[in-house]
């Protein structure tokens, strides 16, 4: 209508890895998660004992799933937008989802799976048209509004566990905008 509009996306990825090999004489680790010792590689250190095994293997892999990459993501959103008053009203509600995604490890291991998760943002805002062309803007905004907790990365150190990169829990703000 002339006042309200909906917009819908969705998004679709079949992404695969092929063939490859992980040299953990780089990283530190096995594919296993257990530590080797990439010192004793002459490659890169030089100074390295030429006498002590390298215990750090290149491993093959055959491919397959990648990391951080959901094969379906969507979202709607609904806006009113009309003029009252004489100056303009805006509201506005976005759900936003995507499936579940590998967020961590490599075959030959498992991967750590975070689920699929939807977000609900919204926005409220009108404008007043002042002297000459000032405009003066009052928003409030939120984000994350159902609080949905979920990870956006894991950084796997060695077996003992590591770090989780949660994403932001419920954001709501005011913002004020004055234009000349």
């Amino acid at each position: 209508t002339e006042s309200f509009s909906m917009r819908f996306a969705a998004g679709y990825i079949d992404a695969e890895t092929k063939s490859y090999t992980l040299d953990s004489r780089r990283t530190g680790f096995n594919p296993d998660g257990t530590a080797c010792n990439p010192f004793t590689n002459p490659a890169l250190f030089p100074s390295a004992p030429a006498t002590e095994p390298n215990d750090c293997p290149q491993v093959p892999f055959e491919g397959g799933d990648v990391l951080f990459v959901p094969e379906w993501n969507y979202s709607v959103t609904a806006a009113y937008d009309r003029v009252f008053r004489g100056g303009q009203f805006h509201a506005s509600a976005t759900w936003r989802a995507q499936d579940d995604f590998n967020i961590a490890g490599s075959p030959p291991n498992d991967f750590i799976v975070e689920d699929g998760y939807g977000l609900l943002d919204a926005r409220l805002s009108y404008q007043w048209n002042l002297a000459g062309e000032d405009t003066l803007r009052v928003s409030v905004y939120g984000k994350n509004l159902l609080d949905k907790e979920y990870r956006e990365q894991i950084l796997l150190l060695g077996v003992d566990g590591g770090f989780q990169g949660w994403g932001p829990p419920r954001q709501v703000a005011l913002e004020v905008v004055y234009s000349r």
